[in-house]
């Protein structure tokens, strides 16, 4: 009687390895590989089988995971956006924590985080790209603004109520107004940075910026800076 011979099933060339990696950290490799392509050579320059190949996969394994590169694309944008903001800026919880801390700690936390976000490489990419990129396309621009600004700022703003709550900030300030002062001052002044890195004229100490920026507004806004 002959041995049964073992059925072999050949995997298309094209087709995700199932065994390999699950689905999402396959999805996060391709995400990171795409991120320098798309810096260096931009949305227009970067293919889709340069990405794939970074990512160690095939072009139509990577079309299992993305429609196509402007898919592609706005998922990183999204994955990157949510690095950039402070965990948990979307949780009223972390607004309570923060409220908790004296005035000009707050605000040195929230800074701290901004400059060392700035300081990482893929980061400093990421907003490079997401600068040339979110002029291009709206979505990218809404990605950052519902996913980055907008949680951050509102963040800020219920810290901000609830130390004027507790008789830290004057009554007579609008917390909502001060929030996108702060915030705007704070990222703009990085974004600059990075967006110049190297090639800037006149270059600043940024902690030495946002220490001094802190100062200013502690000054302006303290209830203990008026009080008789």
């Amino acid at each position: 009687m002959r041995p049964r011979r073992r059925r072999v099933v050949k995997r298309r060339l094209d087709e995700p390895r199932r065994d390999a990696e699950p689905a999402e950290g396959t999805r996060a490799r391709i995400l990171q590989a795409s991120l320098p392509v798309f810096a260096e050579r931009g949305y227009a320059g970067a293919g889709m089988r340069e990405i794939a190949a970074a990512a160690g996969l095939t072009e139509g394994a990577l079309y299992h995971y993305f429609g196509g590169k402007e898919d592609l694309l706005r998922a990183l944008m999204e994955e990157r956006v949510l690095r950039l903001r402070l965990p948990g800026a979307d949780s009223p919880q972390v607004a309570d924590l923060f409220a908790s801390l004296p005035l000009g700690q707050m605000l040195q936390h929230i800074a701290d985080h901004m400059l060392a976000r700035a300081e990482e490489p893929e980061q400093q990419s990421f907003v490079r790209l997401l600068m040339s990129e979110g002029t291009r396309d709206p979505t990218i621009a809404r990605v950052f603004q519902e996913h980055f600004l907008r949680p951050m700022r509102e963040m800020l703003r219920r810290a901000l109520d609830a130390q004027q709550q507790r008789g830290r900030i004057r009554a007579e300030i609008d917390c909502d107004l001060l929030a996108r002062q702060i915030h705007a001052t704070a990222a703009m002044q990085v974004l600059w940075q990075i967006i110049l890195r190297g090639r800037e004229h006149d270059p600043i100490d940024l902690r030495g910026y946002m220490r001094q920026a802190i100062e200013t507004v502690l000054h302006g806004v303290s209830a203990a800076a008026v009080a008789p």
